[in-house]
């Protein structure tokens, strides 16, 4: 999954937030049973000053959400230390289309993790505090949309 820069990059926090994407529930199987920290992740290969939405993603309190699509986890299987099979329910942003995934997701450190999708595409993504993330994204008030419950 993969999260372009000015114009897409307001879509992609404004969307998540107008979805519903980013709110918090108690949902047994949400982003809180994963030991990550909530926030904005970039691809690892990439300097969190030179994020786009072609490399950021954001972890809230119940999914992944892209650029392209927002998704909840809706199952959650542990695969031993550290490693995970999550299935994911998404709805790609603008045309509203539903689609389902599944990765093995291997936690690196608590802000660093390695999804590997069922197709074989892999990324591997790293948190970046939001100030140092380009202005776009430093503004966007993710309080409840990383918040535990």
């Amino acid at each position: 999954m993969s999260v372009g820069l000015r114009g897409l990059s307001t879509s992609f926090c404004m969307a998540c937030l107008a979805m519903g994407g980013c709110g918090a529930d108690d949902r047994s199987n949400s982003a809180l049973d994963v030991p990550l920290r909530r926030g904005f992740y970039v691809s690892s290969d990439t300097a969190c000053g030179q994020a786009s939405n072609a490399t950021l993603l954001l972890l809230h309190a119940e999914g992944l959400n892209g650029s392209r699509a927002d998704c909840r986890f809706e199952a959650m299987e542990s695969l031993g230390t550290g490693r995970y099979r999550i299935v994911e329910e998404c709805t790609e942003i603008g045309t509203n289309a539903r689609f389902r995934t599944a990765a093995v997701w291997e936690i690196l450190t608590p802000e660093s993790f390695r999804r590997t999708e069922e197709s074989g595409w892999q990324s591997e993504m790293r948190y970046c505090e939001q100030e140092a993330l380009p202005e776009l994204w430093r503004e966007i008030d993710l309080g409840a949309a990383i918040r535990r419950r």
